[in-house]
């Protein structure tokens, strides 16, 4: 069976999974009799009784081989848009540079608690545009802003959690399509909103899916990679989250309307968004729900490819 892609006759194990039918029981354990005495023996598996797990058959598929380079490449590139709703947030909502009035009419820089309880009045600096200073929320409207953050961070994190525990039972690629499909709608209604509490809303989701994907693909990388690789995978891929946020500081410098950070969250999201249709689900997932067809095409598929 491992070696099925490099054989004109398949093995015994793979003979015995085409031609009869498995229960759920079943297939927790494939028993070594199932082998011919040379796979075993290679495989380590020649002690009678002994029970072979996925985590072994993966093993000898390879640890980390160009399928699992393809999938890590599309989970760090899938996460240029992810993350970029919660870079995005620092830019959208930054407060604006402060000019308190001088009794002669002079300015000088000041910041806001100062600007604010200034008998001769304030100015905002013209270079400072963001969502703050679209909706005015500063000085006696700055608890909107307050009140939004805080429902915000509060919210998402609960959202994610919720929604990893809803979705995990229909496996890794389902909760990978529900963030992609997700941010995809959220990007859309953020491009065309007009209230602040639907903006608020918007960013509330994002947040949440963003963290919702970083679980996952933690979880999907235990599954998925074995050995020392898993922790090169997940270094990897958090490796270049940190990468993604200097080139979108970079990007912002371009920048002049914070709404162009819209456009950038929604451009992002309609390149790399789509990989996700390539991200295929673990082997771990068919055998926990016992689909004994799915989890043979799974691990047909990893050998071929590697």
């Amino acid at each position: 069976f491992i070696q099925l892609s490099q054989s004109a006759t398949p093995p015994p194990l793979y003979k015995q999974m085409q031609e009869n039918s498995f229960s759920k029981k079943t297939i927790k354990s494939v028993r070594t009799s199932s082998f011919t005495d040379a796979e075993a023996q290679s495989m380590n598996l020649s002690q009678p009784g002994r029970k072979l797990q996925v985590a072994e058959i993966m093993e000898k598929l390879g640890e980390f081989g160009r399928l699992h380079v393809r999938l890590l490449i599309f989970c760090i590139l899938m996460s240029f848009a992810t993350y970029a709703s919660q870079y995005a947030l620092a830019f959208v909502m930054k407060d604006p540079d402060f000019l308190c009035i001088r009794e002669n009419g002079d300015t000088y820089d000041c910041n806001q608690e100062r600007a604010c309880a200034n008998p001769q009045g304030y100015r905002l600096r013209p270079d400072t545009q963001s969502l703050i200073t679209d909706y005015k929320l500063y000085c006696d409207r700055r608890w909107m802003k307050v009140t939004g953050q805080s429902v915000l961070f509060i919210v998402s994190s609960a959202l994610s959690t919720l929604l990893m525990f809803v979705l995990e039972r229909f496996g890794r690629r389902t909760v990978f399509l529900v963030v992609a499909f997700g941010i995809f709608i959220t990007n859309t209604v953020l491009l065309v909103s007009r209230n602040y509490w639907l903006i608020i809303a918007c960013f509330t989701v994002l947040w949440a899916l963003s963290y919702l994907n970083n679980t996952n693909f933690y979880v999907y990388s235990t599954e998925a990679f074995n050995g020392k690789w898993r922790s090169i995978a997940n270094s990897t891929f958090f490796f270049f989250g940190n990468v993604i946020r200097v080139v979108y500081v970079l990007l912002n410098l371009a920048i002049t309307d914070y709404k162009g950070n819209y456009w950038l969250m929604f451009g992002l999201g309609c390149i790399f968004l789509p990989l996700v249709l390539f991200i295929i689900e673990t082997p771990y997932h068919f055998h926990r729900v016992g689909n004994v067809k799915a989890l043979k095409e799974n691990l047909e598929y990893f050998n071929v490819i590697n």
